[in-house]
């Protein structure tokens, strides 16, 4: 719908205000649409206005509780917000319903993070075999790698295709 284009090209023009008018606008006219409350929940994530992603994220997981992007972006939203058993719940909820390079991206990261290196590894591969032309998840794969001692001579060849797919 057109003025839901026109929300997304307030916010790539940089006109965040004229943006979320917008968006709201939408929602207020169309409440229950999944892509209105979707895209008004990204624009609030990348500005950084994370309870507020969160809130339209949830509005869409009530009116689509099958979509696996939904729990993929919360899960993402909580990996950042520093809620990782929420995180991890959200990403298996989302590879339950549709297994994605992002979400398995994801679930790789915040393992990562808690330093299980081994579970980092065996996600970031299943997120590289579903994406196997992305360079920052075998990047990312790598560096899984080089932390699990049994796994560590693979991560340089792993690098090597990552960088010569950049």
């Amino acid at each position: 719908n057109a003025s839901r284009i026109l929300a997304r090209a307030y916010a790539r023009l940089n006109r965040p205000a004229e943006a979320e008018a917008t968006f709201q606008r939408v929602i207020a006219r169309h409440p229950e649409s999944s892509l209105a409350n979707s895209d008004l929940a990204v624009f609030y994530y990348v500005a950084g206005r994370y309870a507020e992603a969160e809130r339209h994220f949830l509005r869409v997981a009530e009116l689509i509780p099958d979509n696996y992007a939904v729990y993929r972006n919360l899960g993402g939203l909580c990996v950042v917000t520093g809620r990782p058993a929420q995180a991890a719940a959200y990403l298996e909820k989302s590879i339950a319903l549709k297994p994605s390079a992002g979400a398995y991206s994801n679930l790789g990261t915040l393992r990562f993070q808690q330093e299980r290196y081994a579970d980092a590894a065996r996600l970031f591969e299943q997120a590289a075999g579903l994406a196997p032309r992305n360079h920052l998840l075998l990047g990312n794969l790598a560096d899984a790698m080089r932390h699990v001692p049994v796994r560590a001579a693979e991560a340089g060849p792993i690098y090597e295709r990552a960088i010569r797919l950049t």
